[in-house]
């Protein structure tokens, strides 16, 4: 029986050693993980070819060194990354102690992981990163990183694809001092968002959730969906104050918004340097402030800046709140759709604008006659000389500005009463010429059918006649 116990005690011995022996080297080239599923870095680590890892229930305690991903495609899945080392400012030796690093080429796929930093700048890419359901996180005041960033996108070949996740920072105590979201420069190209499903990541900052600077421009934006929210809110004069948007766009651009919510403190979108070629599509999307001044901002670069503004847009979206603000007074600006809650009359050049009941603006043809319809009445701010079809009767439309058409009819301002579009009917008017011996109402009428008959008849009984007389 001892015997048989000793043996049992052996084995077991055995199979465990065998199985630390199966775990050694699983993470590699990053350490093997402790009794407790921890990976702990002593250097940087350097990816050189493919990998696929599965951190799920894994935390990755960086230390400060970085986790470089230089060539290949390297896919991780799951794992909690954390650096508790501070953050370098200091001109001539800054170092964001980041946690992800893509060089130009390689590939890194990231999905449902999370990166909590006491610095900034968790992930650093200038080749492709796609970043799915993964988490980033400043894990203090953000104001100590002031005019940092989360996430880097540097490079021409620099691609940032991110359909779902999250950006978040402890908030600044420093009002006019704090992080940024999502930066992109020297070519870098960001998407954010499902173009399916039009949902998206959410990036809460202090300054701007999405942005560039002028100094090194250009960058492309794909937005589809999701949270853009900034805090930061400057009082009036305050010389920071065109910071303080959900987009900060002062640079050459290239960004088309296809939906997502955009929230600043004073501004939703902010475009500081008016010259700088800026071209802002949008065709979806819901943009307000926090009280702030406007939406969109513009302002000079210089004094001589009056005709080279950025160039924008707008097909669709709603917006809440004074659509422009700024020095510059006629900004290329084209709204040809689109919900407002004020009148955008001055920006619109081809299409109707009009004023629903509940006091909001609807800008295009097919969106003012839905409106009219749905509300019964319809105020018309700007006609464009539109042919507004498919207007139900009864519906009342009342023209202040440039007339429309309405299903034909053409309606101005003169019209001061309005105008209702009639109710449409339809009526059979029966023939009352009949004889005293016909049925009562029954019209007189040739049927043609009974007149080829007795033709026929008439043919064949002359026919007949005819053929007697020869055969007599």
């Amino acid at each position: 029986m001892k015997k048989l116990l000793a043996t049992i005690l052996a084995l077991v011995m055995a199979l465990s050693l065998c199985s630390v022996a199966w775990a050694a080297g699983e993470y590699t080239p990053l350490p093997d993980a402790d009794g407790n599923g921890t990976i702990t870095l002593t250097e940087d680590v350097t990816f050189n070819g493919n990998a696929t890892l599965d951190l799920t229930g894994k935390t990755v305690k960086t230390s400060g060194y970085t986790i470089i991903v230089a060539s290949g495609t390297v896919s991780i899945t799951g794992g909690t990354f954390v650096n508790e080392v501070a953050g370098v400012i200091t001109e001539g030796s800054k170092d964001p102690h980041g946690i992800l690093a893509v060089n130009a080429g390689a590939t890194l796929n990231i999905t449902s992981a999370s990166l909590k930093t006491a610095a900034y700048q968790p992930l650093t890419v200038k080749g492709t990163c796609n970043s799915v359901g993964t988490a980033y996180e400043c894990t203090v005041a953000n104001n100590q990183y002031d005019s940092r960033v989360m996430i880097l996108v540097d490079g021409s070949g620099a691609h940032l694809n991110m359909p779902s996740g999250s950006v978040e920072m402890v908030a600044s105590e420093s009002a006019s001092d704090g992080m940024y979201g999502i930066y992109a420069s020297n070519g870098g190209k960001v998407t954010v968002g499902d173009a399916a499903t039009g949902t998206g990541p959410s990036v809460h900052s202090q300054f701007a959730a999405l942005g560039n600077n002028h100094d090194t421009s250009p960058s492309v934006w794909n937005i589809y969906g999701g949270e853009y929210v900034s805090a930061a809110k400057a009082t009036a004069n305050e010389w920071w104050k065109y910071f303080c948007g959900a987009l900060y766009l002062p640079a050459t651009t290239d960004i088309n918004i296809y939906g997502g919510t955009f929230k600043g403190g004073n501004y939703a979108v902010c475009m500081p340097w008016a010259d700088a070629g800026t071209d802002v599509d949008i065709s979806g999307g819901t943009f307000s402030t926090d009280n702030g001044d406007g939406l969109f901002f513009y302002r000079s670069n210089t004094a001589a800046s009056t005709t080279t503004h950025p160039d924008v847009t707008i097909t669709g979206g709603q917006y809440n709140g004074t659509l422009v603000a700024g020095d510059v007074q006629n900004p290329a600006m084209n709204v040809s759709g689109g919900t407002y809650t004020t009148d955008v009359s001055n920006y619109v050049n081809s299409q109707p604008v009009a004023k629903r009941n509940n006091g909001e603006y609807v800008v295009g043809t097919s969106a003012v006659v839905s409106a009219a319809n749905a509300d019964r009445s319809i105020t018309i701010v700007k006609g464009n000389d539109a042919q507004l079809n498919g207007v139900n009767s009864g519906v009342k439309v009342v023209v202040t500005g440039d007339a429309v058409s309405v299903n034909g009819t053409r309606v101005t301002n003169d019209d001061v009463n309005g105008y209702t579009v009639p109710t449409q009917n339809y009526y059979y008017y029966p023939a009352t010429d009949t004889k005293k011996d016909e049925t009562k109402g029954s019209p007189k009428t040739f049927d043609a059918g009974v007149g080829i008959y007795a033709v026929t008849a008439l043919l064949s009984v002359g026919g007949m006649a005819w053929a007697g007389k020869k055969r007599g």
